[in-house]
């Protein structure tokens, strides 16, 4: 019983593989650095308002306990509050 190739050969398949990866990456690479340009000029272009910091709302705030450090009001990373909270310390 003779062998049957399903369709051509490997290196016939390899080459058309290397073909259409390079056709792939030739295409797609310049298209998406293309869309990124026109995405960053796009975002430059337009005017970015700033708006100010309203003061949180009291339900924010809800603590059931203090915080085990210094500042037992103030959250980790709130330099602000940490910076008054010391301030208030020493001239106390």
């Amino acid at each position: 019983v003779p062998r049957r190739n399903m369709s051509g050969n490997a290196e016939e398949a390899f080459e058309e593989m290397t073909k259409w990866k390079k056709i792939t990456l030739g295409l797609s690479l310049p298209v998406c650095v293309a869309a990124m340009a026109v995405n960053a000029v796009i975002h430059a272009s337009h005017g970015h308002e700033e708006h100010e910091e309203k003061p949180e709302p009291s339900y924010m705030k809800i603590r059931t306990k203090a915080f085990p450090w210094e500042c037992d009001d103030c959250g980790l990373f709130e330099q602000e509050c940490h910076k008054a909270c010391q301030a208030k310390k020493a001239a106390a």
